[in-house]
């Protein structure tokens, strides 16, 4: 995997991170690669890994249950990471308990995976037969160093023994004698044991790659696992991979969630990307929203993940870079315009080189309006020449006119207007719910909805204020 990687800090502001902590991975090694999530850096792989996803979401739709016996297995798998690095070094007999277990818990999944999974993309579980026999000389449920594994330490542990009865029934000299015997075979126990870890650490060095590509399987399967269940739970679907990008109905389940708990509805957004795109509208929150929600939807596409939407269609995208004024301040230092222009600068190096897609939100508004539009337009204009695709919002009028499409915020409609004209105590919650953030693609040279002077009318400013309008 590869690909630009979201900041924490971009992640959560989007609202991937609300989705990866829905995930609860039961493996070790799929809780490590919980951690280091990442976009997938050719088209092949990620198809790949979609393809699996949607094996794995038809099986828990058939079955709720499919997945509690590999789940089982997959709870005993421990990162062991570090002891694969120490194999054919010295090893403890707690490392060699875990590899033993690790190998015989890997078998029993891929019997598993077998019968549920036979036609899974990419992902196989290597016999580990033969390390595991290594280690099971004793044939018995854990692991210690016993008297087959050498004649030399059954000899030592033998006289050990033996002095060890003396000494409990000896007193004095002989006792003493008999005490410096016992420690003599205790050191010499101690190296026989260590020159036999050792050597069934070089044995098993034949299978460590084996056993590494056995914990990617493991951590792929346990993930894959935890994004079908994902996928179920928050009405997501497998998103296609193709030549254009089209969202239908696009949510994001981070801001629906804070909706729902308030009673109010996420309003879906549906539009297609080509060139730059524009979202207009008047401040009132819509434009961000919708941007985040691309964002969101991208970002998980394009990392193998669910996306949610009713329909999705996505190129492939090398990258997912998300510009807006509530990052740049706390992660520049410096003002919001300044650190719009310092990021600005990376992106557009960025889109020049490969395909990705830019969101940017409301760039230049923190500087004045009439210089604000034209640093707008000429951003549209350089950007419509890279191969990335750019979704921008802005409350500036007649900037729009270079761009490939454009997209308003219903906003508040007349019926809503009039419905709160009427209403005796009016107020920014009351105002919100009539709001309506949906999209609608309109012309590109239109003006912009001016909302502003009647949400100031039916919050009822001042009329002195409003007369000097």
């Amino acid at each position: 995997m590869g690909g630009a990687i979201m900041n924490f800090e971009q992640k959560k502001n989007v609202g991937f991170r609300y989705v990866l902590d829905k995930l609860s991975p039961k493996s070790g090694f799929g809780a490590k690669a919980l951690r280091y999530v990442s976009p997938y850096s050719t088209k092949e792989k990620l198809n790949e890994e979609l393809k699996n996803l949607d094996i794995f979401v038809d099986a828990i739709k058939s079955n709720p249950n499919a997945f509690d016996g590999i789940n089982a297995i997959l709870s005993h798998i421990k990162d062991i990471d570090g002891t694969f690095d120490r194999i054919g070094l010295d090893v403890s007999e707690v490392e060699l308990f875990e590899l033993k277990s690790y190998c015989s818990l890997c078998n029993a999944l891929a019997r598993e995976i077998t019968a549920i999974f036979p036609t899974l993309c990419g992902i196989e579980i290597l016999n580990l037969d033969k390390p595991f026999e290594i280690l099971n000389l004793s044939n018995t449920s854990g692991f210690f160093l016993s008297d087959e594994h050498s004649q030399k330490l059954a000899d030592i542990r033998k006289e050990k023994r033996f002095f060890a009865q003396k000494l409990s029934l000896s007193q004095g000299e002989e006792r003493e004698k008999f005490r410096l015997l016992h420690l003599e075979l205790s050191a010499r126990e101690e190296e026989e044991e260590f020159r036999l870890r050792r050597q069934l650490s070089e044995q098993l060095l034949p299978f460590v790659k084996s056993m590494k590509h056995n914990a990617r399987a493991v951590a792929r399967i346990d993930l894959l696992i935890q994004k079908s269940i994902l996928c179920c739970e928050e009405n997501g679907i497998i998103p296609t991979i193709g030549s254009r990008f089209e969202l239908e109905e696009a949510f994001n389940p981070h801001i629906a969630s804070i909706l729902k708990e308030k009673g109010k509805r996420f309003y879906g957004i549906t539009l297609s990307l080509d060139g730059v795109t524009v979202i207009t509208g008047a401040n009132m929150g819509g434009k961000t929203v919708a941007l985040k929600t691309v964002a969101l939807n991208a970002y998980c596409a394009i990392c193998g993940f669910p996306v949610f939407a009713k329909r999705a269609t996505l190129p492939f995208l090398d990258f997912v870079e998300i510009l807006s004024e509530d990052l740049q301040s706390s992660e520049r230092g410096l003002s919001s315009f300044g650190g719009e222009v310092i990021k600005i600068n990376e992106l557009f190096a960025k889109a020049k080189k490969s395909k990705g897609l830019l969101l940017i939100d409301e760039f230049a508004s923190g500087t004045n309006y009439e210089e604000g539009a034209k640093i707008f337009s000429a951003l549209l204009q350089a950007l419509k020449k890279t191969p990335s695709l750019s979704l921008l919002t802005t409350h500036f009028d007649g900037v729009c006119k270079d761009a490939t499409a454009r997209y308003q915020i219903i906003g508040l409609t007349a019926e809503a207007k009039s419905r709160l004209k009427n209403q005796s105590v009016v107020d920014k919650k009351n105002i919100a719910e009539y709001m309506n953030y949906g999209l609608i693609k309109t012309d590109k040279l239109s003006e912009i909805p001016k909302d502003a002077i009647d949400i100031c009318l039916i919050l009822g400013m001042s009329k002195e204020i409003i007369s000097l309008l």
